[in-house]
């Protein structure tokens, strides 16, 4: 084996390790969401903490790897107009975490990389592959399960705020997609992004007057958590990006949905159904198609 070799090997086997940590990390953090909300804390104060967390740590984690903070004026105005959407959605999806269950509402949300390959066809960038046709009627038909919709039990606020705020992650990372092949580098897009976010929903509460935090040691804690384990999250990823590509983390990634039906069923007792189960199992199936069929054509090029 060559150094190389060895060297490249060593590379994929840190970068997966990165992913499936940033994929534990944005599970357990959704987990910690909920159990600061049974202590008292509300989505807004949550996600506000969260996005706030983030700020710091991504702007130490860029300065600390050498990394250039500013963008060009064009790539700045746009990213921090990017910023109020993803305020919009973040705090759309931890709102869904209060009346559905976790692992729920992160399935519906990772409908985003399906949402986004009907978004690059109708802009005219890429056609619908057989793969992805494929991929939207089965995941269709598995969140039909998981939802439970059949039986009644529907949630349909969180249902509609999960996949909004799947919708609008789509049109973030079309956006943004142009920009980070200009600049090469998306970590000060998503810090300009962050910093729109966390004075958008800063501002939120100072107009509705109220910041509820949680009470006890486990709220706090959890309240605690959650943010910091959303940065390790983001950071994680940001590092897989570097060492595996962002396709073959994105495939990785879908380790996310499953750690959150464990950590539900675990620390918030959220069960589901077998039917519940089956159905998130071909939600997962159907995304990890079109990223499959990524990963190849990235190996050909």
């Amino acid at each position: 084996m060559t150094s190389n070799t060895a060297t490249g090997e060593g590379r994929r086997a840190l970068g997966l390790t990165m992913v499936v940590v940033s994929a534990l990390s944005f599970a357990a953090g959704s987990t910690s969401a909920v159990m600061s909300y049974q202590a008292g804390a509300t989505p807004a104060s949550v996600v506000t903490a969260r996005i706030l967390f983030t700020v710091l740590a991504l702007f130490l984690y860029i300065r600390a790897s050498g990394g250039e903070t500013r963008l060009p004026p064009r790539e700045r105005y746009i990213s921090l107009l990017l910023g109020v959407i993803m305020a919009v959605q973040s705090y759309a999806l931890v709102h869904a975490f209060a009346v559905m269950p976790v692992a729920l509402a992160v399935l519906t949300f990772y409908l985003y990389p399906l949402m986004i390959g009907v978004g690059v066809h109708f802009n005219g960038s890429e056609r619908i592959t057989p793969g992805l046709a494929v991929a939207l009627v089965g995941a269709f038909i598995g969140l039909v399960l998981a939802l439970d919709v059949g039986t009644g039990g529907l949630n349909v606020l969180g249902a509609a705020l999960a996949t909004f705020s799947a919708l609008a992650f789509a049109l973030i990372a079309m956006v943004m997609q142009p920009m980070i092949a200009r600049t090469g580098d998306s970590r000060p897009i998503t810090l300009h992004m962050h910093y729109t976010a966390v004075i958008v929903l800063i501002m939120a509460n100072l107009v509705l007057g109220e910041y509820p935090l949680p009470t006890g040691a486990v709220g706090w804690t959890a309240f605690a958590a959650a943010p910091v384990l959303y940065a390790i999250a983001i950071t994680t990823l940001f590092i897989a990006f570097g060492l595996i590509g962002p396709v073959r983390s994105s495939l990785v990634m879908n380790l996310e949905p499953v750690a959150s039906i464990v950590f539900g069923f675990l620390l918030l007792s959220q069960v589901l159904s077998p039917m519940q189960i089956l159905g998130a199992a071909i939600v997962i199936a159907a995304i990890t198609v079109p990223k499959l069929e990524a990963v190849r054509r990235a190996k050909k090029s």
